[in-house]
């Protein structure tokens, strides 16, 4: 080999590796700027230390001015910033056996975060498919600018009410001898999604799981009731006017013991 062609492959073989090695370099330890070929879409802050994808200003270790995919799990030990509901479609907060803990405050269903005193903030309707456990109901009314709070009373057991009014009067199917009044309630026969109809199908409806309070309007009169198969029969001495609360045992009343576990 002749002197010339050893003196170029001596330089080619010290000077690719030593190119190499800058390259390399450059890109894993900048002093500041954009790494080789990067284009600027990816920027390194070598003051700081960060790396800044579509952006100049990292102000994160990573920072990121679109938007992340990924294929499996992204995992942190914190979360911290906010979500706007646009830019959410779908989405689930673990896998369905943790939990997801509120450190101050979050808003739900909302354009913009806004304090309205409270930890949890829900500005719409809200579906729990098991049990809400919680010490105090108060729904809330605005009357002339002032908010007024009235409370949901609590009962022992899991159970469904609804109230009426009926008027006590001769039946056909009276005997001409009897010397009483009668108002029947058949709720197999009343109207689909009536307040009636849905408290029926709600409860385990019978004799032993429905209370009935009964109530005269304007006069003093005896009145009783009882039950045969899907009807309430309310008898009396007059024919008068008088109001009911029905209170029945929930269909899945078995489910729901007062000593709890959990």
């Amino acid at each position: 080999m002749s002197p010339q062609l050893k003196i170029t492959a001596f330089l080619l073989a010290v000077l690719i590796p030593v190119a190499l090695f800058l390259v390399v370099y450059g890109w894993t330890n900048p002093s500041g700027g954009n790494p080789p070929g990067g284009g600027g879409a990816l920027y390194y802050d070598g003051t700081n230390r960060r790396v800044g994808i579509n952006l100049t200003s990292p102000l994160y270790d990573l920072h990121v001015s679109s938007t992340i995919g990924a294929n499996t799990t992204i995992s942190a030990q914190n979360f911290l910033g906010s979500m706007s509901a646009s830019n959410i479609t779908t989405g689930v907060f673990g896998n369905g056996m943790g939990n997801f803990a509120i450190p101050v405050k979050l808003n739900v269903g909302m354009s913009s975060v806004i304090d309205q005193g409270f930890t949890l903030y829900v500005s719409g309707t809200v579906r729990i498919s098991n049990k809400l456990t919680v010490g105090t109901i108060d729904p809330i009314y605005n009357i002339d600018g002032q908010d007024y709070a009235t409370y949901v009373a609590s009962m022992t057991g899991v159970k469904e009410e609804t109230t009426g009014k009926g008027k006590l009067a001769t039946s056909n199917k009276q005997p001409a001898t009897s010397n009483f009044y009668e108002y029947l309630i058949d709720f197999e026969k009343l109207e689909k999604g009536s307040d009636l109809w849905l408290w029926y199908r709600t409860i385990d409806f019978s004799k032993d799981n429905v209370e009935v309070l009964i109530t005269p309007y304007g006069e003093e009169a005896s009145i009783y009731y009882f039950i045969e198969g899907s009807k309430l029969i309310f008898r009396g001495n007059k024919p008068v006017e008088f109001s009911y609360r029905l209170t029945g045992k929930r269909h899945d009343w078995r489910d729901w013991p007062n000593e709890i576990n959990d």
